[in-house]
Order: structure tokens, then C-alpha cells, then sequence
């Protein structure tokens, strides 16, 4: 229930600053720093709290993490383009690129999905499965709680 509240908030939050016409060309760069910050500064802190790795399990865990971190990352400059790519035609979006938006979009989300199928197997193999499926657990919940801080920057099509 104190997550629905805190999320209820920082929704309210956010969408008070969505407002003005002004601050619609700087939504792009709001946006990639979230990806940068915000919660994804915070998923390491919060991943080991979650996991609770004995010593061997962290050395052979957060290798195969950082890796995954990296291309991430990578994934992340993506989708930062993608958002630019939005804000600066949400205006005058016509079918066409509507469609070309679109697109890109599911095709980053399956590109995100066989990222995290990817290394859920490379720490199959280095970790207790339920330790893996803690670890997907948790970045899954990440994944999703940035997606929703994400998309409630996005300006709405009216």
C-alpha cells in the first residue's frame, strides 16, 4: 500500500511538472537523465539488499551484473533517442511516423526483454536458481518502475 501512496505521489508529482508548453523541448534530456539516475543509481544498492549474496555468490554474481549493467546502458542510449525522437514530432506526428515510433519501440522492448532472458542464463550458471530468479524479481520491478517514471514525463498525443 506505501508504494501505491509514494508512486500516487510521485506521479502527482511529475505530472504538475509536465505542465507548460515551455518545458516540452527539455522532456528529451529529463527523461535520459532519469534513465542515468534516479532509480537506476539507486538498482545496485537496491539489488544487493534484495539478494543477500554470501561472499562466493557476490564474487560470481556481480561480474556477470556489471556486464549486464553495461549493455543496459547501451539499451538505454537507445531508447533516450527514441524519446528525443517523440517529443520533437508529438506535435505534428503523422501516420507515418507514428507507425516508424511505434516500431521502434516494441523492437527496443523485445531488444530489452532478450537482454534480461540473456543473462538470466549466464547467472544460471554461476548462481543458485533461486538466487537468479530473486535477481529477475528485482530488475524486473526496476525495468517497470523506470518505465512508468519514463513514460509520465512523456507528452500525451491530444
Amino acid at each position: 500500500m506505501k508504494r501505491v501512496v509514494g508512486a500516487a505521489i510521485v506521479l502527482g508529482c511529475v505530472l504538475a511538472l509536465t505542465i507548460g508548453l515551455a518545458w516540452a523541448q527539455d522532456r528529451a534530456e529529463v527523461m535520459g537523465r532519469l534513465l542515468k539516475t534516479d532509480l537506476a543509481s539507486k538498482k545496485t544498492d537496491m539489488m544487493s539488499k534484495a539478494l543477500l549474496l554470501s561472499p562466493a555468490e557476490g564474487a560470481a554474481f556481480w561480474p556477470v551484473y556489471n556486464e549486464y549493467q553495461a549493455e543496459l546502458a547501451q539499451f538505454n542510449e537507445q531508447i533516450q533517442a527514441l524519446i528525443k525522437d517523440y517529443v520533437q514530432n508529438y506535435r505534428t506526428l503523422d501516420d507515418a511516423k507514428a507507425k516508424e515510433l511505434m516500431d521502434k519501440s516494441i523492437e527496443l522492448q523485445e531488444h530489452r526483454l532478450s537482454l534480461l532472458r540473456k543473462y538470466v542464463g549466464n547467472m544460471e550458471k554461476v548462481l543458485p536458481l533461486k538466487q537468479v530468479a530473486r535477481f529477475y524479481q528485482v530488475e524486473t520491478q526496476m525495468l517497470r518502475l523506470m518505465d512508468l517514471q519514463i513514460n509520465t514525463e512523456l507528452p500525451s498525443l491530444q
